[in-house]
């Protein structure tokens, strides 16, 4: 016997019904399914991106010397691969906010849908903050790993 919690929520999503939309918006009414987006698909060009701190990097182990350079490939290395092994299901706890109605349902000419299921799967609200999540370079390898703050950076 599975002793799983189950987690029952009640979540909104603000949908368009305008041109190719209509047929996505169709699908989860009719059919029950949901689109989960990556992350370069968001409106947001910085939603998902780390910045990679080159503080502390221990570079003579890697034999490299340009901190800038390695700085720019990881952060792109670290978005390719976060596009290629995330995707995201938007939700929103209320059904009432004026941005969300303009934003993602058609300036407020579509509808929001009322979603209620049940899950084993704990749901995580989105962090926002003023500055953008940061790893440190420092931390790639797991023997230079400080484990508290790259626990910090990326979770």
């Amino acid at each position: 016997m599975d002793d799983a919690p189950t987690y029952i929520y009640r979540l909104f999503k603000y949908r368009s019904i305008a041109g190719q939309n209509r047929h996505y918006t169709g699908r989860i009414i009719t059919h029950g399914r949901i689109y989960y987006a990556a992350p370069k698909q968001f409106n947001d060009p910085f939603d998902c991106r780390f910045c990679v701190n080159m503080d502390g990097a221990p570079l003579n182990a890697f034999g490299l010397s340009r901190r800038d350079e390695i700085r720019a490939f990881s952060e792109n290395r670290l978005w390719e691969e976060t596009n290629k092994d995330v995707s995201i299901l938007s939700l929103s706890e209320v059904n009432d906010n004026i941005l969300m109605w303009s934003h993602y349902a058609d300036s407020h000419t579509c509808i929001c849908l009322d979603l209620t299921f049940e899950t084993s799967e704990e749901l995580h609200q989105v962090r926002y903050t003023d500055v953008r999540p940061q790893f440190y370079f420092a931390d790639v390898r797991e023997q230079d790993r400080g484990h508290e703050r790259y626990k910090n950076g990326i979770l």
